[in-house]
């Protein structure tokens, strides 16, 4: 009897919480859904507005479109920059490390710092991500008059694209392609992989225009926090899951109350 009262009690709180998880992303979703359809933008800033959904629901074109509108030599001397700078700190570091008594396991510090695996951004790849893109969209239907539409439409697609990644290998090109802003001045760590993604908008702070010394400000320090998260005892430790390429499963969040909006019913997404 005790044993039948524990289990109820069980399966009610985690009735409870599930109701509690819907109700959370249903208000996520609603808070999305009026700053993106109901709140008026300003005509002056609707080039923003416009850039943002862009990045936020298509970033693979948006990466596509800064591949196609860099310059191949520039972006190939600026990486240079990038990379020498990184393995200047990394030599800076190993120097320094041999007196530090808080850094117990030096063998381990550098082992983690070797292991990073900088993945710069790149153009000479365009033929291959345009050739993605086009099989990725195939199946993708906007219309040019109708901006509901197009939202409702894009907000599933990114959402069936994400979690068709199950399973799929991490690579940097899937990182930029689909998690990393583009724009972005900060390198972005997978710490399951290892892989540190330097975008675009660090890199282009690789200048001839201003003094070394700047140069080394703006793009250094940030390359620097990657050795420092590196070493960091309490980082995160992702275990490698062996997960089973399941593209046939279909992942359903279903929101308990159901939200209309104008033809849209919003009781539930399949992503």
């Amino acid at each position: 009897m005790l044993q039948f009262v524990f289990v109820n009690s069980l399966l009610i709180k985690e009735e409870v919480m599930r109701k509690l998880l819907n109700n959370a992303l249903l208000a996520i979703l609603a808070s999305s859904l009026y700053e993106n359809t109901v709140l008026p933008v300003h005509r002056h800033s609707r080039i923003e507005f416009c850039k943002k959904q862009t990045l936020d629901l298509m970033p693979d074109i948006t990466n596509y479109l800064y591949k196609k509108l860099t310059l191949t030599e520039e972006l190939t001397d600026q990486t240079e920059v990038v990379e020498t700078m990184f393995n200047q700190l990394k030599k800076k570091f190993d120097e320094s490390s041999q007196n530090l008594e808080e850094i117990d396991d030096e063998s381990s510090a550098k082992k983690k710092i070797n292991g990073i695996k900088l993945a710069m951004f790149r153009n000479n790849d365009t033929s291959t991500e345009i050739g993605l893109l086009n099989t990725s969209y195939a199946v993708l239907e906007l219309d040019h008059n109708d901006y509901l539409y197009n939202f409702f439409n894009l907000m599933e697609f990114r959402r069936k694209i994400y979690f068709s990644l199950q399973g799929v290998e991490v690579t940097a090109e899937n990182m930029f392609r689909h998690f990393v802003d583009v724009r972005g001045e900060e390198p972005v760590t997978f710490h399951s992989s290892d892989i540190v993604c330097i975008p675009y908008g660090l890199i282009k702070k690789v200048t001839k225009e201003l003094p070394p010394y700047v140069t080394l400000a703006q793009v250094g320090f940030p390359l620097a926090k990657i050795i420092g998260h590196a070493i960091n005892s309490i980082r995160i430790q992702n275990q490698r899951n062996d997960f089973t390429n399941s593209s046939d499963i279909k992942q359903e969040m279903v929101f308990s109350n159901p939200i209309y909006f104008g033809e849209f019913e919003l009781s539930s997404f399949t992503v």
